[in-house]
């Protein structure tokens, strides 16, 4: 947080004044504290679904002043066919530019199906401000499309 102090001394009275003592003063001025900005350091990201867990990471740049949290969430709640439905709170003490991690659990399943898009959303709590990019997209590449055919022989000869 920066601050300033600087005296003020008063000297060589004229015209009949005095000073009495004390004769300076310390004048201290606070300043604006820089709490920093919260957010991802991408927009997109591409995963596979026969990932185990896979982690994301939240960056607190352009400052470094008094402690903030923000909370996740993963937009639509409701999609939980291949990952677990996750939220939480990540928090930074005062001083702290680490980056904290969020470790999405996912769920590979053998089923063929479409890709799957979900979004995980910061909030800013606790004076916590956010950067331009506090949500990012993510999409589940299906692995059992990306499988090469299976051909037996009775097929081939037929």
């Amino acid at each position: 947080m920066p601050s300033e102090t600087f005296f003020v001394r008063l000297f060589n009275p004229k015209n009949g004044a005095t000073i009495s003592s004390p004769t300076y003063l310390t004048v201290h001025i606070e300043g604006q504290s820089v709490p920093g900005l919260i957010g991802f350091d991408s927009s997109d990201l591409i995963i596979a679904e026969n990932e185990s867990d896979f982690s994301i990471d939240v960056y607190r740049t352009a400052g470094k002043d008094g402690e903030v949290s923000v909370d996740y969430s993963i937009i639509p709640a409701t999609i939980n066919e291949d990952l677990e439905n996750i939220s939480g709170t990540l928090t930074w003490a005062d001083g702290d530019t680490d980056k904290k991690t969020i470790i999405i659990p996912l769920i590979n399943d053998d089923d063929f199906e479409s890709d799957e898009a979900f979004k995980i959303s910061l909030s800013a709590i606790s004076n916590a401000k956010l950067a331009s990019n506090y949500t990012i997209n993510i999409v589940i590449k299906d692995d059992e499309n990306n499988k090469p055919p299976t051909i037996t022989i009775a097929e081939i000869l037929k």
